[in-house]
């Protein structure tokens, strides 16, 4: 018999498996989550050059994940970007990114890479008790621009509604999950209203440090509101209602960039989890089906 709830989780790693210090306190994490979907953003890199984001090669790396998701008793799966628009400079020009999902087997989920404008994300397809097919997406919304942010939405709209169809169901009639790092914040929220300022993107246009002034610019994008806007309007709500900060800065809470994207289901019990390892807080929440 199917199971009746799952329990989803996402988290943006910074990177960090790979590098035994930090990776041992991700692993504790994600211990903690007992979750049965949990989607890792930028779980590791690649790529030439002395960095603290390579230090094992890519098939240890890879082992690594497989050794412990066996022991923990998850089925793995990890896809590379594949950014399309490498335009970064300040890696390598063979820099790539990993995401990595772990799912229970006994939920038997269909797992499938999946191309998202200008990057690969990962699709379970979940059936609960008394519910149709679900897919639940893992997604790392492009950071750079806005217009690669809206396009990865746009994408995922459009595979949602393919599956609709092959549901024989109307394209908003689909129960489905989107949850990961999609870089932008409800524009109600403080935070977004403090960075979408003017007066925060003047300060962060004239800060002295590059690294303050790349992010600071790319948080004034993303407090432009109207990817969630485009997804609430397709019937995707927030399971997390209190718009708390995900990502902190030195440590201190700043923003919300973390999200999962609920429709046709009930998301009870959300939780936002902060743990060593990383940058970035995790999410969880339960997901019960609605009548279908």
């Amino acid at each position: 018999m199917s199971p009746k709830s799952i329990e989803v989780a996402c988290w943006n790693v910074a990177k960090g498996l790979g590098l035994p210090p930090v990776e041992s306190n991700i692993y504790e994490g994600i211990k903690s989550f007992d979750a049965d979907f949990i989607f890792l953003s930028e779980g590791y890199a690649t790529g030439n050059g002395d960095s603290k984001y390579w230090k094992l090669p890519q098939d240890e790396i890879d082992g690594r994940i497989r050794d412990f998701a066996a022991a923990e008793g998850y089925n793995v799966a990890i896809t590379n970007y594949d950014d399309t628009d490498k335009t970064r400079t300040d890696v390598p020009s063979n820099f790539e990114q990993y995401a990595v999902l772990l799912t229970r087997p006994r939920f038997n989920m269909n797992v499938t890479q999946v191309r998202l404008g200008t990057r690969n994300a990962l699709r379970a397809v979940v059936e609960l008790q008394c519910a149709s097919p679900m897919p639940i997406y893992g997604a790392h919304f492009d950071d750079r621009t806005t217009g690669a942010r809206e396009g990865m939405a746009q994408a995922f709209l459009e595979d949602v509604a393919i599956i609709a169809h092959q549901e024989n169901k109307p394209i908003d009639g689909l129960s489905a999950t989107l949850a990961g790092d999609l870089n932008v914040m409800h524009s109600k929220s403080i935070s977004a209203r403090l960075t979408g300022s003017s007066l925060f993107n003047a300060a962060a246009e004239h800060a002295p440090v590059k690294r303050v002034k790349s992010l600071g610019t790319r948080l004034h994008e993303m407090a432009n509101g109207n990817l969630l806007n485009r997804l609430e309007k397709a019937g995707f709500s927030d399971a997390h209602p209190l718009r708390q900060p995900t990502f902190r800065f030195a440590g201190l809470p700043l923003v919300q960039l973390d999200h999962i994207m609920t429709r046709g289901v009930y998301a009870v019990n959300p939780e936002r989890l902060k743990q060593k390892g990383s940058d970035h807080d995790a999410l969880t929440v339960t997901i019960y089906p609605t009548a279908q």
